[in-house]
């Protein structure tokens, strides 16, 4: 009986232990299946919503550029005035704009990259040296600066089509007088 008994015994551990090394296998094979679709699905949603934010803009520049040339066409007696209305219209379609940081990190993305760096005394850096007001214009728009904690606490990113670059502006607590003492090598 004993033999009969530990062949009982070593069957049903046996299977026991298969059920659950099979158990733990699905499991995460599920898993990852599920981590799979959610990344495929946020893809997605983020790819649809720069989509719709790209729309919405072109949409609205648009309309104000109807509207301008119509104002133009109405009110204006001077051809020179009414082109530098609809000027200024297709000026703000090229605007940059805040894009998400998985739009920036995305490895498909085709814009070339570059960083910035907002110091703690509102003084933004470019490749180790301060900018003035109208590179940063330029470069993101003034307005890209409020930005920070819309995604990242201490990261915003800003699409410029014009230039075709993608800008990192990193949040950076140091005074431009630290950072100069910090990096000799920056180029003052």
């Amino acid at each position: 009986m004993n033999k009969g008994l530990a062949f009982a015994l070593g069957l049903i551990l046996g299977g026991a232990g298969g059920g659950l090394l099979v158990n733990m296998m699905l499991k995460q094979q599920f898993e990852q299946k599920a981590d799979e679709e959610i990344a495929a699905c946020r893809n997605a949603f983020l790819e649809e919503l720069e989509k719709r934010r790209k729309e919405s803009g072109e949409k609205a520049h648009e309309e104000k550029k109807e509207a301008a040339v119509e104002a133009v066409k109405t009110y204006s007696p001077e051809p020179e005035k009414a082109a530098k209305i609809i000027e200024r219209a297709d000026e703000e379609k090229k605007r940059p704009y805040i894009i998400s940081p998985d739009v920036f990190d995305d490895e498909q993305n085709p814009y070339k990259r570059a960083e910035l760096m907002l110091l703690s005394d509102s003084t933004v850096i470019k490749d180790g040296k301060a900018i003035d007001l109208e590179e940063i214009d330029t470069f993101v728009g003034r307005e890209a600066l409020t930005h920070f904690g819309e995604y990242e606490e201490d990261r915003v990113c800003v699409r410029n089509e014009m230039l075709g670059i993608d800008y990192e502006i990193i949040m950076v607590n140091e005074t431009y007088e630290d950072y100069k003492k910090n990096h000799p090598a920056s180029g003052k």
